[in-house]
Order: C-alpha cells, then sequence, then structure tokens
C-alpha cells in the first residue's frame, strides 16, 4: 500500500513539475505599462506580451483579470493577436485618475484538472501592478475660439492641440470634458470633443451651443450625441482601415482623391431614425451629409461613414467615425502594438519595424496621409465657422518646401568641413539666416571625429550646426543602458566644444529604437528638440517608391501611449542616400508635389554619411528650385516659435473681422492666412497696426485665401466694403485679456 502511495506521489510529482515548465514557460511574460508604473492614462490599452510564442488557441485559452485597489474586477475587452502574440486588455470603462490597479495573466480557465492544486504553486500566474495618473487640471482661457474637450476615456485628446497649431489655428484652450459648462462653452466657435463621457445636462449645453451657431466636431461619439449627429452606432467595428473623403464637398474639394489610410478602431454608424414629428423622413436623412466614407480596404467600401456633416440650428455638427488624433499618432510613429519587435529581417529592432510589412500601405506611401487628414479637419473647421478665422502658414514667408540637411560622419577626412564651406560659398551673398536664405546643414559626428575645435567654431559663426552622433554599436539597449550611453556621449561631445550652444537635433548610430518612444524621452530629457531617427529603409521593403514613411512632411511633437505629449519634435528622414532610391529623382518626386498641384507640402528630411554625392545633390536641386536647405538647428527653432505663436481677441462685428496676433520670438516670418471671402462676400482689405498691408491671393487644398507677414499687434480685415478705420490701442495678452473691438464706422 504504501509502495503505491509512492509511486502515486511520485507520478503526481512528475506531472506537476511537467505542468510546471510548461505553465511557467508559457506565462512567463511582459507587460505594457510594465510593473510598477505611474502616470498611466485611465483610458488606455494595456498589453500582455508572453516571453514564448503563442498560437491563436493558446492566447484564447489564456486569462486575463484586471482589478482595482479593492480586489474588484474590472471589465475588460479582451483582443488576442497572435502576430506578434499578445493580448490587448482594454477597460470596458475608463478607469479612475489617481488609482492603483492590478493586471494578472494566466494559463487557468475553467474547471481543469488539479487546478485547486496548481494554485499552490508559485509562479503560476504573471501581474503587473500600476498607477493612473492624477485629473490634469487646464488654465481655460476664456476668450478662445477654439475649445478642445478631453476625458479618461481617450489618451489621445491632448495631442488634438498638437494637430490644430500643425494647421495653424492656434487659437484653441483646453478642457477636461467634467468641466465642460455653459460657460465654458460661450463664446466658442468651434468646439473637438476628444472625448464621449459627457451627462444630459452637458449634451444639452451642446446642443443649444451648436444652435446657436458653434461648429461640433465629435470623434467617435456615442449614443448620448446621436441626437446631435443624426447617427447611432453600430455594435461592429472596423481596425486600420480606409477613408476616401468626397471631393464635391467644399472641405475636401483639394484633398486627394482616393482611399488613404486610417488606424485605431473606427465605429460603424447606421441613421438615427427621424423624429416622430418629422413630416419628410428623407428631408430629415438628407440634412446629414456624409462627406468621408469608410472602407475596409482600397476596394470594400463600407456602408457607413468616416466623416458626416449635419446642420442643426444655425450650426453643425461634423461625425469622425474613428479618433483622428490617435490615427495620426499611429500613423506617424507606427504600430504600438509591434514595439521592440525585430520583424524586417535586419539585427536591430529600428523605427521601420513599426511599419513592416503593411502597417504602411506602400502603394499609398506618395501621399502624406496624416497630413491631408490633418488639413481636411482644418478645411472642416474654417468653411463651417461662423466667422472667418485666422491662420499661420507652415513655413517661413510663404515656402512650399524646404530641405532639412543632416549628414552622419563617421569620422571622415574632412567630410564635414568639406561640405560646410561648399554650401558657404554658394550662399546668396548677403543671404538672412532668420529668413532660411543662406545653405545651411547639420553634421552629427562620432566621438571619433577630428573636426578641430576652430573649425568647428569658425562654421558655427556661420550658422552651421554640429552635434554628436551616439554610437549605439548597432545594438538595441534596454531603457537605462540607452540613456546612460546618449547621456556619457552628449556630454562628452560638450566636453570637446564647449562654446556650441546645447545639442538640439539627434540621430543615433543604426537607428536603434526601443520601446515606442524611450529614445524620444531620453533625448528631449538631454536637451535634443529633433529628433531624426525614423529613417526611411531598408530597400528591400521599399522597391524604387519614394514617399512618406510616417506620412507626413512636417514635424510634429511625439506622444506616448499614455497621452504625453513630449518636448521633442518628430522629423523624418524622406530622402536617405543608402535605401536604394535613385538620389535626384526621389528629390525631384518629393519637391515635385510639394510645389506642384498636387500640394504635398514639407521639410524634407535627408540623411547622408559623406560617402557619396547625395549631399551635392541635395544643395544643387535647392539651389535650382529656389528651396530652402536648413539645418536642424533651425527647423527646431522655427517649429517651437510658430506653435508658441498665438491668435487671440477675434472678433466679427458686422463686416469686420479683427484679431490680434503674438508672434513668438523666431518666428517673425510667419504668414497670416485669411479666407479669401466669407459667405460669398470677397475680403476687401486687411490693416495691422493701422497700416493695410498688402495681400498674395493663394488656393491651398481646395480653399482660397489671402495671405500676408504676421506682425504682433492688432489686425483688421473688411468684407465687402473698404471703410478708413481707427483702433483703439492694444497691448497683446496671451490669456487674452484685452478684448479690442474697432472704435470707428
Amino acid at each position: 500500500m504504501k509502495k503505491t502511495t509512492k509511486i502515486g506521489a511520485a507520478v503526481l510529482a512528475i506531472f506537476l513539475g511537467v505542468a510546471v515548465v510548461t505553465y511557467n514557460d508559457l506565462t512567463s511574460c511582459s507587460f505594457v505599462p510594465e510593473d510598477a508604473s505611474a502616470g498611466v492614462h485611465p483610458g488606455r490599452t494595456f498589453r500582455i506580451y508572453p516571453s514564448t510564442p503563442f498560437s491563436s488557441e493558446d492566447l484564447r485559452a489564456s486569462a486575463v483579470r484586471l482589478t482595482d485597489a479593492a480586489r474588484r474586477i474590472v471589465p475588460t475587452a479582451n483582443r488576442y493577436d497572435a502576430d506578434p502574440g499578445f493580448i490587448a486588455v482594454a477597460p470596458k470603462a475608463p478607469l479612475q485618475w489617481a488609482s492603483r490597479y492590478k493586471v494578472c495573466f494566466s494559463r487557468w480557465r475553467g474547471e481543469e484538472p488539479f487546478r485547486a492544486a496548481l494554485r499552490l504553486i508559485p509562479g503560476m500566474v504573471r501581474c503587473a501592478t500600476f498607477e493612473t495618473k492624477p485629473r490634469p487640471t487646464y488654465t481655460i482661457d476664456p476668450f478662445a475660439r477654439g475649445l478642445l474637450v478631453v476625458g479618461r476615456d481617450n489618451p489621445f485628446g491632448d495631442y488634438y492641440a498638437e494637430i490644430v497649431k500643425a494647421e495653424g489655428l492656434n487659437f484653441f484652450t483646453q478642457a477636461l470634458s467634467e468641466d465642460l459648462t455653459r460657460n465654458t462653452l460661450r463664446g466658442r466657435d468651434v468646439v473637438i470633443l476628444g472625448t464621449s463621457a459627457f451627462s444630459p445636462a452637458q449634451v444639452a449645453a451642446l446642443q443649444d451651443w451648436v444652435d446657436r451657431g458653434g461648429t461640433l466636431i465629435a470623434m467617435r461619439p456615442d449614443t448620448a450625441l446621436s441626437g446631435l449627429t443624426g447617427f447611432i452606432p453600430a455594435p461592429t467595428t472596423l481596425r486600420d482601415g480606409y477613408v476616401a473623403i468626397d471631393r464635391n464637398f467644399p472641405a475636401g474639394s483639394g484633398i486627394v482623391s482616393g482611399p488613404i489610410q486610417f488606424h485605431g478602431v473606427a465605429r460603424l454608424y447606421a441613421r438615427a431614425p427621424a423624429p416622430a414629428d418629422t413630416v419628410d423622413a428623407a428631408a430629415s436623412d438628407a440634412a446629414a451629409s456624409v462627406v468621408a466614407t469608410l472602407l475596409a480596404s482600397p476596394a470594400d467600401a463600407l456602408d457607413s461613414p468616416a466623416v458626416a456633416v449635419r446642420p442643426v440650428g444655425k450650426g453643425h455638427v461634423v461625425l469622425f467615425a474613428y479618433d483622428l488624433a490617435r490615427s495620426i499618432a499611429y500613423t506617424r510613429q507606427g504600430n504600438p502594438d509591434w514595439v521592440n519587435r525585430q520583424r524586417d529581417g535586419s539585427r536591430q529592432v529600428r523605427p521601420n519595424d513599426l511599419f513592416y510589412p503593411d502597417y504602411l500601405d506602400l502603394t499609398k506611401v506618395a501621399i502624406p496621409q496624416a497630413d491631408e487628414q490633418q488639413r481636411f479637419l482644418a478645411n472642416l473647421i474654417l468653411t463651417l465657422a461662423r466667422k472667418p478665422l485666422p491662420r499661420l502658414w507652415y513655413l517661413p514667408n510663404g515656402a512650399r518646401a524646404a530641405i532639412l540637411m543632416t549628414g552622419d560622419d563617421h569620422a571622415t577626412q574632412g567630410g564635414t568641413i568639406h561640405l560646410f564651406q561648399k554650401l558657404a560659398s554658394e550662399s546668396p551673398p548677403g543671404c538672412r539666416l532668420d529668413q532660411w536664405q543662406c545653405l545651411r546643414a547639420t553634421s552629427l559626428v562620432t566621438l571619433r571625429t577630428t573636426l578641430a575645435p576652430e573649425d568647428v567654431m569658425k562654421f558655427h559663426k556661420l550658422g552651421f550646426d554640429f552635434g554628436v552622433h551616439v554610437d549605439s554599436k548597432c545594438r538595441n539597449q534596454e531603457p537605462k543602458q540607452l540613456a546612460a550611453t546618449v547621456g556619457d556621449q552628449l556630454e562628452q561631445f560638450r566636453a570637446r566644444y564647449p562654446f556650441l550652444p546645447p545639442q538640439k537635433v539627434h540621430r543615433i548610430h543604426c537607428i536603434v529604437w526601443t520601446n515606442w518612444t524611450d529614445l524620444a524621452k531620453i533625448e528631449s530629457e538631454n536637451g535634443v528638440r529633433l529628433d531624426m531617427n525614423y529613417y526611411y529603409w531598408p530597400p528591400a521593403w521599399i522597391r524604387n517608391r519614394p514617399g512618406f514613411m510616417t506620412g507626413s512632411g512636417f514635424p510634429m511633437r511625439f506622444v506616448d501611449e499614455d497621452g504625453n505629449v513630449l518636448n521633442i519634435y518628430q522629423a523624418a528622414d524622406h530622402l536617405v542616400n543608402e535605401n536604394g532610391l535613385p538620389q535626384r529623382q526621389s528629390v525631384d518626386f518629393l519637391l515635385d508635389r510639394a510645389l506642384g498641384a498636387q500640394q504635398f507640402f514639407g521639410v524634407f528630411g535627408t540623411h547622408y554619411d559623406y560617402s557619396d554625392s547625395f549631399a551635392d545633390i541635395l544643395a544643387a536641386e535647392a539651389r535650382r528650385r529656389g528651396v530652402a536647405l536648413v539645418s536642424g538647428a533651425q527647423l527646431a527653432a522655427w517649429a517651437k516659435a510658430r506653435d508658441h505663436s498665438m491668435f487671440g481677441n477675434i472678433v466679427w462685428l458686422g463686416s469686420t473681422l479683427t484679431f490680434s496676433t503674438y508672434v513668438a520670438p523666431g518666428a517673425e516670418y510667419a504668414q497670416v492666412m485669411l479666407p479669401a471671402s466669407f459667405r460669398g462676400v470677397p475680403i476687401a482689405d486687411v490693416t495691422c497696426g493701422r497700416q493695410e498691408v498688402a495681400l498674395k491671393h493663394e488656393t491651398i487644398k481646395g480653399l482660397s485665401y489671402v495671405a500676408f507677414p504676421a506682425h504682433s499687434g492688432l489686425c483688421a480685415a473688411s468684407f465687402g466694403r473698404d471703410n478708413a478705420r481707427s483702433f483703439a490701442t492694444v497691448d497683446w495678452h496671451p490669456r487674452g485679456a484685452d478684448q479690442a473691438v474697432p472704435t470707428g464706422p
């Protein structure tokens, strides 16, 4: 009997031992965000990556549990993805601010044999704890004409501020959805809802505000807003599809034709039934116009709007079926589900692995897909607003394109100095650096460089830019090690050339990349303000297709998965000397489309390593076309100054628009744009600082504008008549405390 018991115990021990090995192998995993993280956004999605390959069946057989500090289960919607093998865990309702939670993962599911015994074995469950960020506070500008409303359900709500600034609509303020009241809405012309969390009282306030003439733009609205949008969300959704914008609609007339990609999850919508007292149901349905359509693939249109516009009272309601901010962030920065995964066959994990092979549809790479959707949003705002609104142009002096000249010098013999001498000699005599008239560049050099301090000082005084090209040894590193590597080499470079200003531009050797934004955060902490690691490569993937890997021609700040906007701009390398594209043709391709009818404007980032004639080609094409050739430091300074410039005191009185402009230092050559007509009445003149300004007429992405140099102070635009006016003297106040109105007839 004892012998039988011993045999049984041995068999059980062997079974449990095998089970432990098997289950530990399956449950060993990493979490995003990682264990003990703080500052987590309550609306974000969590990801669990098993350390060993999982099949779809394995993933679906796993158990995931999210609990709060009181050990109460939080309902989640889980998504299982076999490539690269992870579980996405999304709370069905947003979590609370400043609260602790735990997410656990195991293979226990159902009534398995020995389940009770397995519970006693250490390591059978993997858990991570985290704490959500505190409730944010915003200083709400009572005079700002635009309002961005954010909430607990969407980490990317704050990113809408970056989008409207990128489009030159610098007249927005922000508010938390919990603080939205009738008073908060008072005086606004445009409200963008980056959240769907609203009470019935708030919905009623929004209804009243729209009735009075406001333009409401709602991102992925739920049923609470169906009475305003005219659409009801369906139970089905679409992930990572396409959108086709109707070019017959005024706001879409200049946007690219054909489907372009969006990322994230779109809700499908059906038209809301007409109210019972509506006599003509067909007329009610026609009131909401579908101005963009969802597609599951470029050839598979769905009977559901991507964007719809509905007149309501004196105003309009715009429905976006997808979260535009999330889509822009994913289009620019790549798929966060693919972090730290080597996908393209090379040794290192690089930014292009976040797009490879098909997150970026390479048949669409010639289109700046993120930019086009942002411009569609800007067109909607400007065409639907109840008054003409001002806008800042993208580049100094109205330029439509520029080349961002940056090279990596791996201790070449005179490569940097030779190029800088050439650019200095070929620059126009008497050129102005602040107006981007001189040919200038950034050289990022390794610490093995033999550049003499006197040469560096000489070219620095001429406006050339230097920095260290951090040597990664072509190896991906853990965040702490990477931070030490970057910080140490930046410090060594500063010690060698102490007279240089702090480095503002960086590209790491082999463009290794960790997590979604780790290197960008490390660079930002070290004072770098322009990252150039999003590098259009490798040749076998590109296959001679020039274009926009990040969907954009312009720098914008990075955003992390918790919605934190980082103090560093992402500037892509569109023109890369080693990506297999014919060099001169690739430059011509982008500049032709920026300067031509497509209007795919941009500052096109470059990479060269002083090993071929690519830098000469870039300089020659810039001179031939009259396109600025600028350093990274110049672009970083411009982007910051443009973002910090503001419009305020916007008043529409009769047929005259008055507004104040604050031009931040560094943006002195910005241009203001105003609609060339409003409600069919053309603009007559513009006066700034009591002086009439010369107007340049432009048609940009289908809309007609007048453009003129931006100056800090008060401007007035008269529509339909040319009257003499006098204005009160106004000192600009960045919060808009001075409300200026015309004092003349």
